[in-house]
């Protein structure tokens, strides 16, 4: 009896130890208050290059490509601009973007619309912008300020997390000045040698 105990205690012990180190456990890391991101632009400028972006990101969807590749979005998805960082030039940014679609596609809608939000980084260049996305995507929401909060903290607290096997799959969160240096933004060195 005492050695079928001490076995189930240690077949579930090697349960939760594998389940908890192969899992998608991802855990905060905070940007240091000495590397937060508090670039500001003037409002003209953020609602110019808002206008650009979302007119960028519409021919994508009407192309089905990058974030827009599924088939869920068509004439009715509207695009929305979250949120746009800076950095000190002004000539790199990074969005949060979230699409606004309508239900009634679906099967068994629970609600008139569901939203989903995702990321790009961005370069700027006199007045062309290039974007390349990076993601993660986040799906089916049902309320929006409620995503967008989701996102804030995806980005700003889980962003810089390590995959499962130790190495870091971005080095800084998007709200870490040092993310402006690291080597992500190669993906937009990329990205200006495709045709739009």
């Amino acid at each position: 009896m005492v050695i079928v105990r001490k076995l189930a205690y240690i077949l579930f012990f090697s349960y939760c130890l594998l389940n908890s180190s192969c899992g998608e456990v991802r855990l905060k890391r905070f940007t240091p208050k000495e590397f937060v991101n508090n670039v500001n632009v003037p409002r003209a400028q953020y609602i110019r290059d808002s206008i650009q972006i979302q007119d960028t990101l519409k021919s994508y969807l009407k192309e089905h490509r990058y974030s827009f590749y599924s088939k869920e979005y068509f004439d009715s998805t509207q695009i929305i601009i979250d949120t746009i960082i800076y950095d000190n030039s002004h000539k790199k940014f990074i969005v949060f973007v979230m699409v606004k679609n309508p239900t009634n596609r679906q099967v068994q809608p629970n609600s008139n619309w569901y939203f989903d939000a995702t990321s790009y980084i961005g370069a700027k260049s006199g007045e062309d912008i290039r974007l390349a996305w990076v993601g993660p995507n986040f799906s089916n929401a049902v309320n929006q300020s409620e995503l967008s909060n989701i996102i804030r903290s995806a980005y700003f607290t889980e962003f810089a997390t390590s995959d499962t096997i130790g190495n870091n799959m971005y080095k800084y969160n998007m709200n870490d000045t040092r993310f402006w240096q690291s080597s992500i933004w190669e993906k937009i060195n990329k990205v200006s040698g495709e045709s739009r």
